[in-house]
């Protein structure tokens, strides 16, 4: 994966983080042939969906994406993801 692509994605929106999350969920998912990536945020013990692309779609959305209690996520995935 290109990090460096990635980084410097970022850095042109360091002033506003988010406004970078599209673009660089579509760059990760180019990089690594996903079909899917999504960027949620913790909260009271939930992950909340903030975006999501979809390849097959090429568009981002929140739609059909739901809260998620974290104690239901296996331990590995806590993990890996946290």
């Amino acid at each position: 994966m290109s990090v460096e692509k990635i980084l410097q994605l970022i850095q042109k929106q360091k002033d506003d983080f988010y406004s970078a999350l599209p673009e660089v969920l579509k760059l990760l998912c180019i990089e690594t042939s996903a079909s899917r990536c999504n960027f949620w945020y913790v909260k009271n013990g939930f992950l909340y969906p903030v975006y999501n692309y979809d390849v097959g779609k090429d568009d981002f959305t929140s739609e059909n994406l739901q809260a998620i209690d974290i104690n239901c996520i296996s331990k590995y995935y806590k993990l890996e993801a946290f």
